[in-house]
């Protein structure tokens, strides 16, 4: 029986060790070549797409200490893009904007930053994001309509601040969900009657 279980030949790496999973840091393997293969699950992107770090170096030690570095690198630079706790609506307005120019098409984009910059900011730019509101949303509401604005301006900012807002909790700050669920203005009779010409723009521009 002895004699005929073969021994491992000297020089060779023994199938079993060449594949090792250490909790916490991912596993390590040997490919045919020589080479070795570190690869470990780093959490998600903002996007929410699953990140995986991987690494190859010419031994297993090498392997360890450049997926370890990675993970380190890795951490330090999502702890430094960590949204901060007092931004502000007009703090992240400017950011949204330029992001919502790249993807949105130019008179899309200039009504949505004419709503952010006339009226948005103006009305509730210093507030922090983290302790907004209902009220501040219908703010917004009010002092379009107290500048004469009709009330289809009125939800048009409304739709830009919801659609801004839902951008800054996919970035990771922290808005409280109520302020999604104010309802719009209600529509006024005038409305449907005489509509300005920029307001009839901004309709049919949020309609397309």
């Amino acid at each position: 029986m002895a004699h005929h279980m073969a021994h491992q030949p000297q020089g060779l790496t023994p199938m079993p060790d060449r594949k090792r999973r250490q909790y916490g840091t991912g596993s390590i393997h040997q490919r045919p070549d020589g080479r070795w293969v570190g690869s470990v699950e780093a959490g998600w992107t903002r996007t929410g797409v699953r990140r995986r770090i991987r690494v190859v170096a010419k031994t297993e030690a090498d392997a360890k200490r450049k997926l370890e570095a990675k993970r380190r690198a890795l951490a330090t630079a999502d702890h430094a893009a960590a949204p901060a706790a007092h931004a502000t609506v007009k703090s992240w307005a400017e950011t949204w904007l330029k992001i919502y120019e790249r993807k949105a098409r130019p008179k899309t984009y200039a009504s949505a930053a004419s709503a952010v910059r006339r009226w948005i900011i103006p009305t509730i730019g210093t507030r922090r994001l983290t302790a907004l509101t209902p009220g501040d949303v219908r703010a917004v509401h009010q002092a379009i309509e107290k500048a004469g604005r009709t009330s289809t301006t009125a939800r048009y900012a409304g739709s830009v601040l919801a659609t801004m807002l839902r951008a800054a909790i996919l970035e990771g700050h922290q808005v409280p969900d109520r302020v999604l669920l104010v309802e719009a203005p209600t529509r006024a009779a005038r409305d449907r009657t005489a509509i300005p010409l920029e307001d009839a723009v901004t309709l049919l521009q949020e309609a397309a």
